[in-house]
């Protein structure tokens, strides 16, 4: 199969905009070496993803123009990186830096984030980021978030013991969401008591263009961390 080909069935699941000419042969000259294919990779270890050696694996879902991943994946380069994004102008931004960069940490999902979640062996991940993710605001749609109660266990699932989940959000009633809804997961303690002291953003964090956004705004962001206990999780 060429590489245009293989982009194509790859970026189906992607929310797919004209791009412009140099960003789709971006995407075919780059795309196709760093993207993960949940059905060619399905026996596949993990660590066998990356063509370095890496020591953990991270996850982040919805990584918009990848600036987050960059900077870990330049920081940890020990560690490995799966990025999941729906937009294919995001991935196009992600892939320009990762050729510039040469980074050999990070793969890519084309599509929905959960579809990783689920295909991903037990207690593989270090780490999950979720960060400004859509806060789907009005009621009818809230079925529709990332984070919810039915989805906290997937997520524990795929984590380690002491591995932890990151969220950021500038919006307030999502926060309060996610903040309750995993203090009444067994599977999480937290690492700060109230949702109150959560307005720092954690060490190393080199920010995304929402949280700039959020902030020249004068939005109160929230940065969540929560640790993985040792709970066991019966079968999903």
């Amino acid at each position: 199969m060429d590489n245009k080909l293989l982009c194509q069935n790859l970026l189906r699941r992607t929310r797919y905009y004209k791009l412009g000419a140099q960003r789709e042969e971006l995407i075919v000259r780059v795309f196709p070496a760093v993207a993960l294919d949940l059905d060619e990779n399905a026996r596949v270890e993990l660590a066998e993803l990356f063509p370095v050696a890496v020591n953990e694996i991270n996850l982040e879902i919805g990584f918009g123009g990848g600036e987050h991943l960059v900077a870990e994946a330049r920081r940890l380069p020990a560690s490995g990186f799966i990025g999941c994004e729906t937009y294919a102008s995001g991935l196009a931004t992600l892939l320009k830096e990762i050729e510039l960069c040469g980074l050999g940490n990070v793969r890519i999902y084309a599509g929905d984030g959960l579809d990783v979640v689920r295909w991903l062996p037990d207690g593989c991940l270090s780490r999950v980021d979720i960060l400004f993710p859509d806060p789907w605001p009005k009621l009818k749609h809230q079925k529709r978030r990332l984070l919810r109660d039915t989805n906290v266990p997937l997520f524990a699932r795929v984590l380690r013991a002491q591995g932890e989940l990151r969220f950021a959000s500038d919006n307030s009633h999502y926060a309060t969401h996610v903040f309750d809804s995993i203090c009444r997961s067994p599977f999480f303690d937290t690492i700060l008591p109230q949702l109150s002291d959560c307005v720092d953003p954690w060490e190393n964090f080199p920010g995304t263009k929402y949280d700039i956004r959020a902030k020249k705004e004068g939005r109160r962001r929230y940065f969540i961390r929560f640790c993985r206990n040792s709970n066991p999780i019966s079968a999903l």
